[in-house]
């Protein structure tokens, strides 16, 4: 916690030689669980394996996560143990790509030079013309993963 208070504090010193000028800061994280579970307990959405806020797709891996994890309890019978490990058996290496993907594109959404801010900005302003965000990203968007035939 010290480093935190420290680093508000110069934070704060720095943004008073900032006054009348345009200010940028910015940052992102991502964490890497080695383990989804532990015991009777475990992560599903975010709390197991947020991308990031960059990769925008916490929603859609969250609803995938929970309907693998059901089908796995439901295969093993509700018996959690084999569930767990086998529910970040199949969904690991898919997950991990994610979140690769997202700390690949991390620069772009956190630049650090004022001329990578414009650079994304151009990037962004573009995304909006028709047929440019399937021409700049295409397929990268979409996920080619086998879910487990579930029919509770």
């Amino acid at each position: 916690m010290t480093g935190w208070v420290g680093s508000a504090g110069r934070c704060r010193r720095s943004w008073r030689h900032c006054r009348g000028r345009t200010f940028y800061f910015d940052s992102a994280s991502q964490i890497r669980m080695p383990s989804w579970s532990r015991g009777r307990i475990v992560l599903v959405g975010d709390a197991a394996a947020a991308p990031s806020l960059l990769a925008g797709q916490g929603t859609a891996l969250a609803m995938i996560e929970a309907y693998v994890l059901a089908a796995e309890l439901d295969a093993a019978r509700g018996d959690h143990v084999p569930a767990f490990a086998a529910y970040q058996e199949r969904l690991g290496a898919f997950i991990g790509s994610k979140q690769r993907g997202a700390t690949r594109m991390g620069g772009a959404f956190a630049p650090r030079t004022r001329a990578l801010l414009r650079l994304r900005n151009t990037v962004m302003r573009l995304m909006t013309l028709p047929g440019v965000p399937d021409l700049a990203v295409g397929r990268s968007l979409y996920d080619r993963i086998e879910l487990p035939d579930f029919r509770p």
